[in-house]
């Protein structure tokens, strides 16, 4: 029978920086912006299941122009734990217990790593709108429940010019705008 620590050891992920995280027990040291860029770049929203890539760092990019200005970094890391984990579509993560507690501890670790509120309610509200649009765009056929966009198509003026058309980025653009996006907001706060 294996203990805890065993378990632990056993569960490690490799980065692209050449870190490794434990997802059971998380070390701030272990978290690291680049591998965020990285990992969201290369996930796919909709559970791979969109008509087309659409990058988690992506959305996440978005999201942080739709909240107010001190929270724009706690959006584009609202999504962080999902570039160690993978996205997973939210109805499947409600009855992966394990999933919850791994994406929570790593979450726990930006936060305080990168002082950022991942729940707090601009954020959700941001991450709900775009869900909503993204999914407009996205899946095949549009559900009855996401044609409730004419209103939040209203809340999309923010966003600047190049994003206010559904038009995904590839893996190397949006990790490039994703490190450009938190650079920008770093260095204005």
């Amino acid at each position: 029978m294996t203990t805890l620590a065993e378990r632990v050891a056993e569960t490690c992920i490799n980065t692209y920086t050449d870190k490794v995280i434990y997802p059971l027990e998380p070390k701030l040291d272990q978290i690291d912006i680049q591998d965020i860029a990285v990992g969201l770049s290369r996930e796919c929203r909709f559970g791979k299941q969109g008509l087309l890539f659409y990058p988690v760092a992506q959305h996440c990019i978005l999201a942080s122009y739709l909240v107010p200005d001190n929270m724009r970094l706690s959006a584009l890391l609202h999504d962080a734990a999902e570039a160690y984990l993978g996205d997973m579509p939210s109805p499947i993560k409600q009855i992966l217990p394990q999933y919850k507690i791994m994406e929570s501890r790593i979450m726990a670790c930006v936060c305080e790593k990168f002082d950022i509120n991942w729940v707090a309610p601009s954020v959700k509200y941001a991450d709900n709108l775009l869900l909503h649009w993204e999914a407009v765009h996205q899946l095949n056929p549009v559900k009855e429940q996401w044609i409730c966009m004419r209103k939040v198509e209203e809340c999309f003026v923010k966003l600047p010019k190049c994003y206010m058309e559904f038009k995904p980025m590839t893996i190397r653009g949006s990790e490039l705008a994703f490190m450009e996006r938190y650079w920008e907001i770093v260095r204005s706060e």
